[in-house]
């Protein structure tokens, strides 16, 4: 009995110790809280502040058009999430900087506009932010960040620009027809020319499985379908991409056209990586599954896994960087012998494989010096800068490079929590628990002997 009170004393003990510490992890939402108002002035220069999910839950109601937000701390919104609990922001333009933060345990199912951002117009920013262990779920236009993007005022542009930015929930579409990504999920272009959208995803990374129940949707691990002009650019996708009889791509499902001659665009996707499994049984690519449009592939590579399954042999098309496309490819490689495993006959794939040159793993080494600066080499593998960093504020990226340098000094004190991921302080303060329990313990042994 009384090593079981030394062994809860010590417990209690350690508890403070890790308080004095400042070890903590994420605040989780209560599920309620609404905070009255945000700190700030809603500019670029003095953003309305999000620091908690009580303020999170304020933005979602009340975003303000034009208005700039910034997370100042990691958001938990729900540990274990098994019904809908969050409501996504509609109409959202302005800018929102996660600042290198994260949200997780957001659980979103709706008919359509679904993500962390239902629908953007006019002008939006989404930078510098990472959704972990979420779940998003729609009939068509969801993705990790933003469901759809459409023309802003009327015979006026729209512009949503995506950067620094990392997914890691779950993508479901469920209906015929449905588009979805896994940074975003449908961009739309109506056929008159003034009302052209403009996409610009950079430094995005997925890692969310994105999935179509049902056929003839455009299913993209970074976009789903792109109905307009832009660039997609130091992307890489690591989730596995299926769709059954829809259009599927690794990175990129379809380029639509708006059917305005007058309103013709272009789109650039440039250094882009695949590493994550596309399965389909329709038209399907390693990077691109379709296009209508001016599209380029630059200094792209595809290592994922392509499978197709059915035969139409006047409908299928698969290619290891793009199939049924008016692309214009430059220097773009994919992995041998894992790129293409598909049931279709060769005659069949009339996909532009032969506009990728392919290599065995220890050639693809030798592509950094080929790709440009985007890319690098990571644990002896071809790699994107973007994927290394991804989620980190921009500004904050170390010198791949240069490892730091060595000191005696001492860390500085301070109260901040520790980086989401870090293991060091916890370590240590299991060790003093522990530590602690054996004192606890021996305490009340020799006082039972005395």
């Amino acid at each position: 009995m009384k090593k079981t009170i030394a062994l809860i004393l010590a417990l209690v003990m350690s508890l403070s110790l890790v308080g004095a510490l400042g070890v903590s992890a994420a605040e989780v939402y209560d599920g309620t809280s609404v905070s009255a108002s945000l700190s700030g002035a809603g500019t670029e220069a003095d953003p309305y502040l999000i620091a908690n999910g009580a303020d999170l839950a304020f933005f979602a109601a009340n975003a303000v058009a034009g208005a700039s937000y910034k997370l100042t701390a990691d958001i938990v919104w729900a540990t274990a999430p098994t019904a809908a609990n969050w409501t996504p922001v509609v109409d959202f333009s302005g800018i929102f900087d996660g600042n290198g933060h994260y949200i997780s345990g957001l659980y979103a199912v709706g008919t359509t506009q679904v993500g962390f951002i239902g629908n953007t117009k006019d002008t939006a920013v989404i930078k510098n932010l990472t959704i972990q262990e979420s779940y998003f779920e729609a009939d068509t236009a969801v993705a990790g960040f933003v469901g759809l993007v459409t023309p802003g005022t009327p015979d006026a542009p729209a512009y949503i620009t995506i950067e620094n930015c990392v997914n890691f929930a779950e993508i479901v579409v469920n209906k015929k027809d449905g588009n979805s990504g896994g940074i975003l999920g449908e961009v739309i272009t109506t056929a008159k020319k003034e009302n052209l959208v403009v996409a610009n995803v950079s430094k995005c990374v997925n890692y969310g499985n994105v999935t179509s129940k049902t056929g003839n949707g455009y299913i993209g691990g970074v976009i789903g379908r792109l109905s307009g002009a832009g660039t997609v650019s130091e992307c890489a996708n690591f989730g596995t991409i299926t769709g059954s009889s829809a259009i599927v791509g690794g990175v990129l499902g379809q380029v639509s056209y708006n059917g305005n001659d007058d309103a013709r665009y272009s789109i650039l996707i440039e250094n882009c990586l695949n590493a994550g499994a596309v399965n389909g049984t329709h038209v399907s690519g390693g990077l691109l599954a379709r296009a209508y449009e001016l599209v380029t592939i630059k200094n792209c590579v595809n290592i994922g896994q392509l499978t197709v399954t059915k035969d139409d042999s006047n409908k299928d098309r698969f290619g290891a960087i793009d199939s049924h496309t008016v692309s214009t490819l430059e220097n773009n490689y994919y992995l041998a012998g894992s790129s293409i495993n598909s049931t279709l006959p060769e005659t069949v794939g009339l996909g532009n494989r032969t506009g990728a040159t392919e290599k065995t793993a220890a050639e693809m080494k030798d592509l950094v010096s080929v790709l440009g600066e985007a890319w690098t080499i990571a644990d002896g593998q071809l790699c994107l800068e973007s994927v290394l960093y991804a989620g980190m504020v921009e500004s904050a990226q170390p010198e791949v490079t240069e490892p730091a340098p060595e000191t005696t000094e001492p860390a500085p004190e301070t109260t901040e929590p520790p980086v989401s991921g870090e293991t060091g302080d916890s370590a240590f303060v299991f060790v003093m628990i522990g530590v602690i329990a054996l004192v606890g313990v021996a305490v009340v042994s020799k006082r039972r002997e005395n």
